[in-house]
């Protein structure tokens, strides 16, 4: 029997299942049926009690939406990986599958994941994307003053590897939210602000502000540092054209437009005597 011919029964044993495969090719299913069901190969779990909150699906060409909750569980999913990262932006299939016969089962829709959020409960909350959802995402480059590149990435161009803007450090003394490191090489003040520390466990968390030996971080950490510990310190950048210029020695690369007017000379009006309307360069300064 196929899934229809189920469903034609009018006496249904019906179950969501999804199939999520993380950026960093993990593979892992879960379901909202009360026993793991195995579909198309891949084993989804029951244990994370995963529920659908919301569902919204259209023909043509508009996005439908779909919210997803479920339970924290550590031997499956992790506060971890959550907080890591690691689910956002997966790919994701959702199923309608015969509890009874898993062999019957269609896949309803093909995604993404968005930022996943783990609450102080236990649980985690995030939506679902769907591939006709990147229809909607902006393309090109956008005329802004600050630099649109990734620090590192391939239109930046700056090799992270270098021992001046990747350092490994030794934790002395550590909260959620703040550690003191034994060195950072020697750099200024603010070298690793807006930058990453990466655990000796892999977990990445931004760095809000660096004075002196010490890290303040955006996001308190699930696992706190014991003194010891070895982290890797990531120096961070400002994406102003300074920036770029002093502390990278990468201004021909730099991806932002630092001279575009910005709104006080949209709404300025001509006074005589005073200003430079010539309709020549406002940073002209001959």
């Amino acid at each position: 029997m196929t899934l229809s011919a189920h469903l034609a029964t009018g006496i249904t044993t019906i179950c969501y299942c999804w199939v999520v495969e993380r950026r960093d090719g993990v593979t892992i299913g879960f379901t909202d049926h009360s026993d793991s069901v195995t579909v198309d190969g891949v084993t989804c779990n029951a244990t994370t009690g995963i529920t659908t909150t919301m569902v919204s699906q259209s023909l043509g060409l508009e996005a439908g939406d779909m919210e997803v909750e479920g339970v924290i569980d550590n031997d499956v999913l992790t506060t971890e990986d959550l907080r890591g990262g690691k689910y956002d932006d997966a790919r994701v299939t959702i199923y309608i599958v015969n509890w009874q016969d898993p062999t019957e089962f269609e896949a309803l829709s093909h995604g993404v994941f968005g930022t996943v959020f783990d609450t102080d409960s236990g649980s985690f909350r995030t939506d679902f994307r769907s591939l006709v959802g990147k229809l909607g995402q902006p393309e090109g480059r956008t005329f802004q003053r600050t630099c649109q590149a990734k620090l590192g990435d391939s239109a930046c161009g700056v090799d992270l590897s270098s021992a001046l803007y990747t350092k490994t450090a030794t934790v002395v003394s550590a909260t959620a939210l703040r550690i003191v490191v034994d060195t950072v090489g020697g750099v200024a003040d603010e070298w690793f602000t807006l930058g990453k520390m990466v655990t000796g466990e892999g977990y990445e968390v931004g760095i809000r502000a660096h004075t002196g030996t010490t890290l303040d971080l955006w996001q308190r950490l699930p696992t706190v540092p014991t003194a010891g510990d070895t982290v890797t310190i990531i120096a961070g950048c400002k994406q102003d054209r300074t920036t770029c210029r002093t502390k990278f020695n990468n201004i021909l690369r730099f991806q932002g437009f630092p001279f575009i007017p910005g709104t006080d000379r949209l709404v300025a009006y001509p006074i005589r005597g005073q200003g430079d309307y010539s309709g020549g360069s406002l940073f002209n300064e001959d």
